[in-house]
């Protein structure tokens, strides 16, 4: 080689933080460029000069595992399990009906189009008892049951005679997985539908009240609740106007509630008591937290003088059962009417998983605490929508996060 010359070679960080390996991310995290220059002179000799931007205080974003732009705009999403290989999958819906289904690894598996809306949340079942899940849920016509491949399972879907306003509550009364369908529909019927012979539940007695509407609030439809209690089992559902009925497994009035509870809640939970009196329906009533049991008594706290309740999630904190509350941009968590935590902040959403609580801000981060309501986690990640699962099925939390019609999963970090 004769003469001279000069080379400039630089290299974008970024992408070697997208593909490095986990140990080697705190190093690459804090890189900001690379510059290369290698320059060749007439007495043969070469001057290599190499520049690197490094800043030991540079803000550490968690690259993604997985994106997938899924193309689907105001889509819900939720996890799945995998039958085979006991990983979360995610499933993404929307209210035109299109469907997508992720792998663990963020590879669409399946896609298809129902030509209408998904009620309520879709539930899990082994229909066939083989050990292999399908997939039901409801929309405006009636019960749908598809496979892991995303195809429409035999005899299904079941049509209604009237449209569905409920998503779908699936009983499996005795443990055996004999699965019982409930939902409701706009003429003020509770359908009733033995799923492993698509047909009507024989025996149902069901007698349509003069209110003709289950609750319908926020575009999140109120589902029928099943529950055993001290060996026997209850139906519940809200009616229109806040009336709530405790049926038997045949649709007769197995107690009398005698409540009628506030019809413009955020949400509705049902917290279990050591029997039927002391279960109680929670809800919010403008800025109050209100426990009312099916006995009738009322338990309320007032959780801000002025802003009303945006959001009620219960947690899981062992033993103790206990909610958290987010009211304007902050959230308190009570154990009845006991305050346990207050946390300040620009709060918008709350989520939770197995282990832990994530409450998200406006600017995209997470604060995450453990059952002890202890902060041990605080990654950044950006959505509209949160997962918090184990999405290989071991010890590694993951977040999966839906925003501008793309999938983001992350790793959750410790802080």
């Amino acid at each position: 080689m004769s003469g001279e010359g000069t080379g400039l070679c630089g290299i974008n960080t970024k992408k070697i933080n997208a593909h490095s390996a986990e140990k080697e991310q705190s190093l690459y995290n804090n890189l900001s460029y690379i510059l290369a220059e290698s320059s060749h002179l007439k007495n043969q000799k070469y001057y290599q000069y190499i520049i690197i931007g490094y800043d030991p205080k540079a803000p550490t974003t968690p690259h993604t595992v997985w994106e997938n732009n899924i193309e689907l705009d105001s889509a819900t999403i939720q996890f799945v399990r995998n039958h085979y290989t006991n990983n979360l999958e995610v499933l993404a819906y929307d209210v035109k009906g299109h469907m997508k289904l992720l792998s663990s690894s963020g590879k669409t598996l399946w896609q298809r189009t129902l030509q209408e809306s998904i009620y309520g949340k879709v539930v899990q079942l082994d229909l066939f008892k083989n050990k292999k899940l399908q997939m039901a849920f409801a929309t405006p016509t009636g019960i749908f049951l598809i496979d892991r491949l995303g195809r429409t399972v035999e005899n299904f879907p079941i049509y209604l005679k009237s449209q569905a306003n409920s998503g779908l509550c699936v009983a499996d009364y005795d443990n055996n997985k004999d699965y019982r369908a409930l939902l409701s529909s706009t003429d003020g019927d509770l359908h009733n539908y033995d799923l492993a012979k698509s047909t009507a539940t024989k025996g149902w007695e069901y007698k349509t009240p003069k209110t003709s509407k289950t609750v319908y609030n926020n575009a999140s439809l109120f589902t029928p609740k099943a529950l055993r209690i001290k060996g026997k089992d209850y139906i519940i559902q809200v009616l229109n106007d806040g009336q709530v009925q405790v049926l038997s497994r045949r649709g007769g009035i197995r107690f009398d509630a005698n409540i009628t509870i506030n019809t413009s809640s955020p949400s509705y939970w049902i917290l279990e008591g050591s029997d039927i009196k002391n279960t109680a329906l929670v809800y919010a009533q403008n800025n109050k937290l209100v426990y009312h049991y099916l006995s009738g008594k009322q338990n309320t706290v007032l959780v801000h003088s002025r802003n009303p309740i945006a959001q009620i999630l219960p947690l899981n904190t062992g033993k103790e059962k206990v909610f958290a509350v987010r009211y304007g941009t902050e959230v308190s968590v009570y154990k009845g009417i006991e305050l346990r935590k207050a946390l300040s902040g620009d709060y918008s959403l709350i989520e939770k998983s197995k282990n832990y609580i994530t409450l998200k801000n406006s600017e995209g981060k997470l604060e995450t605490l453990d059952k002890g309501l202890n902060l041990v986690k605080r990654p950044i990640t950006y959505g509209t929508t949160l997962l918090i699962g184990s999405i290989q099925n071991n010890r590694t939390e993951n977040v999966i996060c839906y925003d501008k019609s793309k999938v983001y999963c992350y790793k959750l970090e410790n802080k």
